[in-house]
């Protein structure tokens, strides 16, 4: 059998750092981080982590063992998340030029913002790429609750929305439905 290195990015971009439900995106992430984790820990396999947004803020190299995975997860759940424009491409290149060897790679983000197609595709050729959309309900839908401030918690953009406005809550929806199926698309063409 071969060794496997799992390396896992993970968006710390402030939208990631949100939950309406029963808790936060990033704890979503740290609990299928920590599944991934341990299950590699108990086939022998490294595990790598690499903290990103705008730019890449912090890596930890692969390595083995239940104490290795559980630094990682309490690094997922302790990060600044960083009010600013997530690039997805920035973390995909910094990994391409370090990680040489081919890896078992899950991106974990919103997938809020654009990212380059070709980036993506090589990433995916040079290692065994998964996107990983982490949402949460209210990301998806806006319930009715009259005039509404938002603010885009990367960008500090604010808009008023009229959420009783049926139709603007319908597009909103469509939009993010949309969004949701470009991004899986593009990860199933990228491999």
């Amino acid at each position: 059998e071969r060794e496997l290195t799992l390396m896992l990015l993970v968006d710390i971009s402030a939208s990631m750092d949100y939950g309406t439900q029963t808790q936060l995106k990033r704890e979503f992430v740290a609990e299928i981080a920590a599944s991934l984790g341990f299950s590699a820990a108990g086939n022998n396999d490294k595990v790598g982590l690499i903290l990103f947004a705008d730019k890449v803020y912090k890596v930890i190299p692969p390595q083995k063992g239940r104490k290795h995975i559980l630094a990682i997860i309490s690094t997922i759940l302790t990060a600044d998340y960083v009010p600013s424009v997530t690039k997805i491409d920035a973390a995909l290149e910094y990994m391409m030029s370090v990680f040489k060897k081919k890896s078992l790679v899950f991106m974990f983000s919103d997938f809020q913002d654009e990212y380059d197609l070709k980036i993506l595709r090589v990433a995916a050729k040079k290692h065994q790429l998964l996107g990983m959309r982490i949402s949460d309900d209210k990301d998806n839908q806006i319930p009715d609750v009259g005039y509404a401030l938002f603010q885009d918690a990367e960008t500090g953009r604010q808009i008023w929305a009229n959420t009783s406005n049926s139709r603007w809550r319908y597009e909103y929806a469509e939009k993010q439905k949309q969004l949701a199926r470009k991004t899986e698309e593009d990860f199933e063409n990228a491999s």
